[in-house]
């Protein structure tokens, strides 16, 4: 037990020095994305890796594959993404970057996209559209 306690100090400090020189080895950076509907489907990625290309996945029941344009993670870490015109409706939405990092998320899109957006996120989609 004593020597528990001798050499506890230098196992902390060890760990300290460790976390302080390798930043990344301590914690490493997640992908998050901010997915949001309304006339487009827009969404903020963060913590990509520089270099990626991200991009907007639609998962429908009619609709599978990419939209809009790729955009390559800046020197921040963080990419811009837009479908462009889209129909209105309910969507599942993928945003998919280079290191196989994907985030999943509904959305709505269309004039009433913000009160189905709610009354989802609320547990009442019995009162928003099917996915289209």
């Amino acid at each position: 037990m004593n020597r528990i306690w001798r050499t506890a100090p230098f196992i902390l400090a060890g760990a300290t020095a460790l976390a302080l020189v390798c930043p990344g080895v301590a914690a490493a950076a997640t992908m998050t994305a901010n997915i949001k509907g309304g006339a487009t489907i827009t969404a903020d990625v963060f913590g990509a890796r520089r270099g990626e290309v991200c991009g907007l996945f639609l998962n429908d029941a009619h609709a599978k594959g990419q939209v809009g344009n790729g955009q390559m993670v800046s020197s921040t870490g963080t990419a811009h993404l837009d479908s462009g015109p889209i129909g209105d409706g309910r969507h599942d939405v993928i945003v998919r970057c280079s290191t196989d990092e994907q985030i999943a998320q509904t959305v709505f899109t269309g004039p009433l996209a913000d009160v189905y957006q709610f009354l989802f996120n609320s547990g009442s989609s019995v009162l928003t559209p099917p996915t289209t």
